[in-house]
């Protein structure tokens, strides 16, 4: 949980970093006077050549929604030059892209060359395979962590989710 993410506008302009605990905090989420905003994250939807999809059940020791299935990969971009480069009005998402490699690579395990296009003569031409759908901007309190009040029974959420989440498609033969 060390890497920062990038907190961002409605509209995806950058605001600045700040780590992941931070940004999934619900306490922050529900400040009054200061509310985080959301922060860009990306979910992966991985098919193999009979158009399966690959779904992975989140490890129980993440923050969020730990133990519960999902689609291939979740996860954010770093907030670094290299996975910053966005540019929704021309399409290009060379950032998105490189954190999705990256971190598919390592929570599944799959060789980020496996995942990139045979062939191709630059960086954007092999990650091009990783097919940017859409965007949403989604808000979800989760239920798994939760703190128990004063010791009494009244338990609450700690933590939830703000994000504007690109929406990844990508085709493996064998994922």
């Amino acid at each position: 949980m060390s890497d920062s993410v990038t907190l961002v506008t409605e509209d995806d302009e950058v605001v600045g970093p700040t780590s992941k605990v931070e940004a999934h905090l619900l306490s922050n989420l529900r400040h009054k006077k200061s509310p985080f905003p959301p922060h860009r994250a990306f979910s992966l939807f991985l098919f193999n050549a009979k158009n399966e999809l690959l779904l992975q059940q989140r490890s129980g020791a993440k923050v969020t929604f730990p133990g519960l299935w999902t689609n291939t990969c979740c996860s954010h971009p770093r907030h670094e030059p290299s996975e910053l480069e966005v540019d929704v009005g021309r399409g290009e998402y060379i950032g998105i892209q490189r954190a999705v490699s990256r971190r598919t690579a390592f929570e599944l395990g799959i060789n980020e060359s496996e995942m990139q296009v045979a062939g191709a003569e630059n960086e954007r031409e092999a990650l091009s395979g990783f097919h940017v759908g859409s965007r949403i901007l989604y808000y979800a309190e989760d239920g798994g962590k939760k703190e128990v009040e004063g010791g009494a029974t009244g338990e609450k959420p700690v933590f939830a989710e703000y994000e504007l989440d690109y929406i990844v498609f990508a085709k493996m033969e064998d994922p």
